[in-house]
């Protein structure tokens, strides 16, 4: 809230108001005026008819002053929220809809945020490996699950969850399992609860080399395999070894 604070007399606040708290934000802008985004609850900025896949999203942009289709070179509906929040404060700067759907369209990922890599196999890797948490493992499960092509996630621990760590791991693997994702590959002492509560094609490894060896075994078109972990679960080496000598393309399709 304290960045609501620090608006000057003639700032806008952009408020998501699918967030529980969003009346609380509203109450720090303190009279500043509002520009309220989200996909669930009633705002000012929303997206209509998105279409979602393991690469990219579309939505319409609709704004207070105009809609527009936008292009979105990332995955996911979390991404498209992402995505109105942009539009949000660009609307607060006086940019009209066509600009920020232009602006939008050349938006890419950072490194280990759902990058998208073809390997040899025919397979299809997204790095997402930069960190986790458990709402950002849900939000990657979403996307992996949204693809239509045969899922495989691959976990490392999430570390700093606290006493309810193991507990947190077993519902990420129960929730895996219910979204539709076909096989589970885990590193680490806490994603063996992800395994245990996973169950059939849940496969654990104490080793990033064991675990690379048999992702590689396995890996063919029509896979879409999704690495996530902590920082300190060092699950880019996972990707580093799949991609090893291949020259991919991050963004391929």
């Amino acid at each position: 809230g304290a960045i609501y604070d620090a608006l000057p007399a003639d700032g806008v606040a952009a408020i998501n108001a699918d967030d529980a708290f969003a009346p609380y934000f509203a109450e720090r802008a303190h009279g500043r005026r509002l520009i309220r985004y989200g996909l669930e609850a009633s705002s000012d900025v929303t997206a209509q008819a998105i279409e979602l896949d393991a690469e990219s999203s579309r939505f319409v942009l609709v704004t207070p002053i105009g809609e527009v289709d936008v292009d979105l070179a990332m995955p996911g509906r979390h991404n498209v929220l992402n995505a109105l929040a942009a539009a949000s404060i660009a609307l607060g700067a006086g940019i009209d809809p066509d600009t920020i759907a232009a602006g939008l369209a050349h938006a890419r990922p950072v490194a280990g945020r759902l990058v998208t890599h073809k390997l040899d196999s025919g397979a299809i890797l997204i790095d997402d490996s930069y960190n986790a948490n458990p709402g950002s493992l849900n939000a990657a499960i979403d996307t992996l699950a949204s693809s239509g092509a045969t899922a495989w996630l691959v976990l490392g621990d999430m570390r700093e969850l606290g006493a309810d760590a193991e507990l947190l791991h077993a519902e990420a693997g129960r929730r895996a399992k219910s979204a539709g994702i076909d096989r589970l590959y885990a590193l680490g002492p806490l994603s063996k609860f992800a395994v245990d509560a996973f169950g059939e094609d849940g496969h654990h490894y104490t080793t990033h080399a064991q675990l690379a060896q048999a992702l590689e075994s396995g890996l063919r078109d029509g896979v879409r395999v999704l690495v996530k972990g902590s920082r300190g679960s060092a699950m880019d080496k996972i990707v580093s070894a799949l991609l090893r000598d291949q020259g991919n393309d991050p963004h391929a399709a």
